[in-house]
């Protein structure tokens, strides 16, 4: 039963993550590409999953941001401490700028 249980519980959580539209909600590897990405980052950001899965967040930092390596500061963070939090300027696929927080 408890195998049971928990494939329950994993299933339960992906619908649950699948389902929110109002939040971004992506999962990177430990290399940084990104593996998974639900209806909400798609809303926010613009990109598709198709457009997402396998690439670095990078596409959706400002360009002085990714010139800085903040992109790569934040996932040696999240690998050093298993989180990265940060509050600043993002980019959509359109180009336009939004401010998000981030963790």
């Amino acid at each position: 039963m408890g195998t049971e249980s928990a494939r329950y519980g994993e299933e339960l959580f992906h619908l649950l993550v699948e389902t929110v539209a109002d939040y971004a909600i992506f999962a990177m590897d430990p290399a940084g590409r990104i593996v998974h990405w639900n209806a909400g980052a798609e809303r926010v950001t613009g990109y598709t999953q198709a457009d997402a899965l396998g690439t670095t967040l990078a596409s959706i930092f400002t360009p002085d941001d990714v010139a800085a390596g903040v992109p790569e500061q934040e996932l040696r963070t999240a690998a050093a401490t298993g989180r990265a939090e940060e509050e600043r300027w993002h980019v959509r696929k359109d180009g336009v700028r939004f401010w998000a927080q981030g963790v």
